[in-house]
């Protein structure tokens, strides 16, 4: 078994990720999983408490919804740079997320 350092493995990931620049914006990846909408321009979606995702035209007016998926009532909160911490974290570009983990993986050598 070979062991590698944590640096020069973070700063060989780190490499192999900027070469292909795999970076994932929001409307890349967020769809409405009822309609499956995909993000254009002038599109909102909202997050339902039981974790899907759905376009303005598939939730309910209401802040307290059925969801058109799996029943379940509860909260909705529009995907937005507004959401709280612990929310906006599920939509985090998993670049950015990396690069942060490297950084810390070099401080730590």
């Amino acid at each position: 078994i070979i062991h590698a350092c944590p640096c020069r493995l973070g700063a060989y990931l780190h490499g192999y990720i900027e070469q292909f620049n795999l970076s994932m914006s929001l409307p890349d990846w967020i769809h409405c999983n009822h309609c499956f909408k995909e993000n254009t321009f002038g599109c909102v979606f909202f997050l339902t408490s039981c974790g899907h995702i759905l376009c303005q035209n598939c939730v309910d007016s209401t802040s307290h919804t059925l969801c058109k998926l799996c029943s379940n009532r509860g909260n909705v909160v529009e995907i937005n740079s507004n959401m709280r911490p612990d929310i906006s974290i599920m939509f985090t570009d998993p670049l950015t997320t990396l690069q942060k983990i490297f950084q810390q993986l070099a401080k730590a050598c």
